[in-house]
C-alpha cells in the first residue's frame, strides 16, 4: 500500500515541506513538483560547485595516477595499486570495466559543476561533453576542451559511446521518457552509467523521512532497487554490473536531519563529523555501511548497463 511521508527542506534548512509517496514497488515519489525548481538550486548547491584545476598535493597526484591505471586497464602499471587512503570513485572502475577507448564520444548528464567529467579528461578521455539545465556559465571558459550544453536531457542530438548519469537522475520526473531518449542518444553496444540513491536501503528504514537522500525537493524520484532494474531492462538496455558505493554518510548526514541540523550549518561548521558524533559512533556506521553493501541495502549504487 503507497504511504505518504512529509518531508523537510533540509540542505539549507528552510523547512519548506514536501510530501513524498512511498510506491508499492518501494520507490519514493515526490507528489506535487514545485512550479519554479530553479530556487532550489542556487549557485552554491553542491553539485554546482565548480571543479578545481590541477592540483600539487601528492596524495591527489597519486590518486590520479592509480585512477588513470585503472581507468584505463593498465595493469602493469605499479600505481595500480597505490594506497592514498581515498577509495577509487566507482565510476572510474567501471571505466575500467568497459573499456572504453579514449577517443569515443562521452556524455555526462546532469554534469554540475563538471568536477566527474574534469576528473575524466585528467584521466586522458579526449571526447568529453556535459549537460545541465542549471549549468554554470563559467564551465565553459575554465574547461575549453569539454564541450557544455546549458539543457536538459530531451533537447540533446548526437550519439554517444557512453552516457552517464551520475546522481542525476533522481532530479529528473518521468523516467520512461528519460530511458527512451538515452536510447536514442547511446549507440549499439553503448554503455550506460547510472549513479543513484536507492529507496530500499537501511538507511531509510532507520531515518524515513529524514534519511537526507531524499533532498526534498531536489530529488523528484528515487528508484527501489527493483524498480529501476525494472525500467533498465524494459528498455533494451542489459544491467551488466550492480556496484554498491554508500559510506556512513548515509548514516550520519540523515541522522544530523533528524536533530533539525541542515547540511549548510553542517557545512558551515567545516563538514567536521567528530563536533557532533563520538569516534564510536561513526566506527559503528562504517561497519555498518559494509554490510548493507555487501547485501544491497546500501543507499546508493551504480549501475552498469549496455545498450543491446
Amino acid at each position: 500500500m503507497d504511504r505518504i511521508f512529509s518531508c523537510k527542506e533540509m540542505y539549507y534548512g528552510t523547512q519548506d515541506v514536501f510530501s513524498y509517496r512511498s510506491n508499492e514497488n518501494g520507490s519514493l515519489q515526490l507528489v506535487n513538483i514545485p512550479e519554479d525548481l530553479s530556487k532550489y538550486y542556487p549557485i552554491d548547491y553542491h553539485c554546482h560547485s565548480l571543479a578545481v584545476s590541477d592540483s600539487t598535493n601528492v596524495r591527489q597526484a597519486l590518486s590520479l595516477k592509480r585512477d588513470k591505471a585503472i581507468a584505463h586497464n593498465s595493469y602493469l602499471s605499479p600505481f595500480r595499486y597505490v594506497n592514498v587512503l581515498r577509495p577509487t570513485k566507482s565510476i572510474v572502475t567501471a571505466m575500467g570495466e568497459i573499456k572504453l577507448n579514449r577517443d569515443l564520444p562521452i556524455l555526462d548528464v546532469g554534469c554540475g559543476g563538471g568536477r566527474l567529467l574534469s576528473h575524466l579528461d585528467k584521466l586522458g578521455f579526449n571526447n568529453l561533453s556535459g549537460a545541465d539545465p542549471f549549468l554554470p556559465e563559467s564551465l565553459v571558459k575554465l574547461f575549453p576542451r569539454i564541450t557544455f550544453h546549458k539543457s536538459d536531457i530531451f533537447n540533446l542530438n548526437g550519439k554517444y559511446h557512453l552516457i552517464i548519469l551520475d546522481h542525476s537522475l533522481e532530479h529528473m520526473h518521468d523516467h520512461e521518457k528519460v530511458f527512451s531518449k538515452i536510447k536514442e542518444l547511446v549507440v549499439e553496444k553503448g554503455f550506460v552509467l547510472i549513479r543513484t540513491p536507492l529507496s530500499n536501503c537501511k538507511a531509510w528504514d532507520i531515518y524515513k523521512q529524514f534519511w537526507y537522500q531524499i533532498d526534498a525537493p531536489r530529488h523528484l524520484f528515487i528508484h527501489s532497487y527493483a524498480s529501476l532494474c525494472s525500467m533498465i531492462g524494459n528498455n533494451g538496455l542489459l544491467l551488466r554490473h550492480v556496484i554498491f558505493d554508500s559510506d556512513f554518510t548515509q548514516f550520519a548526514r540523515s541522522e544530523l536531519y533528524k536533530r533539525n541540523i541542515s547540511m549548510k550549518e553542517f557545512l558551515t561548521g567545516q563538514g567536521n563529523y567528530l563536533k557532533y558524533f563520538s569516534s564510536a559512533e561513526i566506527k559503528t556506521w562504517k561497519d555498518l555501511t559494509k554490510d548493507v553493501n555487501r547485501q544491497h541495502l546500501g543507499d546508493q549504487a551504480l549501475f552498469i548497463c549496455q545498450k543491446v
